[in-house]
């Protein structure tokens, strides 16, 4: 399995509210959540679901600086391009 899916935080509040969370497991991707997102307040995932989702391989990472730095660079290129 080589594609990485990076989930963020509106993505898993869709799909929590679609029930579609479970099924997340089943799809043919790597999965990966930043930890900031996953720590969200936003989200009202509960730890059965975060352990279901661990269980299918879900990936926590944490960003470090550089990859901060580089996520702030991609959103301002994004907003220059489609500006």
């Amino acid at each position: 399995m080589t594609t990485v899916v990076v989930i963020d935080a509106s993505c898993m509040i869709d799909l929590q509210k679609g029930n579609l969370l479970p099924e997340l497991c089943d799809l043919p991707y790597g999965l990966v959540i930043p930890l900031p997102v996953r720590a969200s307040e936003l989200l009202n995932v509960t730890n059965a679901e975060w352990q279901r989702l661990d269980d299918g391989g879900l990936i926590t990472h944490d960003l470090n600086p550089a990859e901060v730095e580089q996520a702030f660079a991609l959103k301002y290129d994004e907003a220059y391009i489609t500006n």
